[in-house]
């Protein structure tokens, strides 16, 4: 994938985080509110730091009132916000991010990533941000630099913050052949967190690489267990049955993907 996905629903940024092994999407941590600068401000301050504060305040309610607007569609109203909450504060690192994932949704690619790395070196170190410049690398051909910025965001998480950045990190090294630090990532990943759809869907697709369809088969099935179901989870469900031979099984998965997102091209299973 979770930062402001506790209050949003988690996205990838538009632009095609999508690879060969099974157009898996890597995740994206959206900024948390909660840890945001202006909770430092809140503790006692001097009179001449009012004026700084109360930027820091209005930035903060900017940033929430951008991510409302993202959340709701509203990538203009998203996108005025966080430039006014830019302009409040102009080392919010939020903002910054916000502003990534709008360019982003754009198709502002060049754009996205100057707003994701300013937004991680302002941050000084917090892994989320380190997560989300390294899943912009990796979407836009730098694998080897990506995977520094996962591997650093890992070591500085617990939990299901860990095994996203793991995930991402497995996902991106298998969309460039780097298979056994694929696996490494990924086994990694759902050690931390046994449900992440993300490290599931791209275990079955190396263990497909791999000739295992057996084991692909139970990663995708407990990958589809978990809601919600993606397209690149149905297509990869059909692409293991096909390995199979299971035809019918294989032909329902198909249809299914035909019917809940009819406007998704996949190649048939075995291409």
């Amino acid at each position: 994938m979770l930062r402001l996905d506790r209050l949003l629903l988690s996205v990838a940024i538009a632009g095609g985080l999508l690879f060969a092994s099974g157009c898996s999407r890597l995740t994206f941590v959206k900024p948390d509110l909660s840890k945001m600068e202006v909770e430092q401000v809140r503790q006692p301050v001097r009179a001449r730091d009012n004026a700084a504060v109360k930027a820091r305040e209005s930035a903060y309610q900017l940033v929430a009132a951008a991510s409302t607007a993202y959340q709701q569609g509203d990538i203009v109203g998203a996108e005025k916000n966080a430039r006014a909450a830019l302009k409040a504060d102009p080392k919010s690192i939020d903002a910054h991010t916000l502003m990534g994932v709008i360019a982003g949704q754009r198709r502002r690619t060049a754009e996205s990533g100057d707003w994701l790395k300013k937004a991680a070196q302002l941050s000084q170190g917090r892994p989320a941000e380190a997560s989300n410049y390294g899943t912009w690398l990796c979407a836009n051909g730098d694998a080897a630099g990506s995977l520094q910025y996962f591997d650093y965001a890992a070591q500085n998480q617990a939990g299901e913050d860990r095994a996203a950045s793991l995930a991402n990190a497995g996902t991106c090294a298998l969309g460039v052949g780097m298979e056994q630090r694929a696996d490494t990532y990924l086994q990694q990943a759902i050690q931390y967190d046994p449900q992440s759809a993300l490290a599931l869907e791209s275990l079955a697709n190396l263990s497909l690489k791999r000739g295992r369809a057996m084991d692909a088969r139970a990663y995708i099935e407990r990958r589809l267990d978990l809601p919600p179901v993606s397209a690149s989870a149905l297509s990869t469900a059909a692409d293991v049955e096909s390995r199979l031979g299971d035809t019918r099984a294989a032909a329902m998965y198909q249809q299914r993907l035909r019917s809940e997102f009819p406007n998704t091209n996949t190649p048939p299973p075995g291409n």
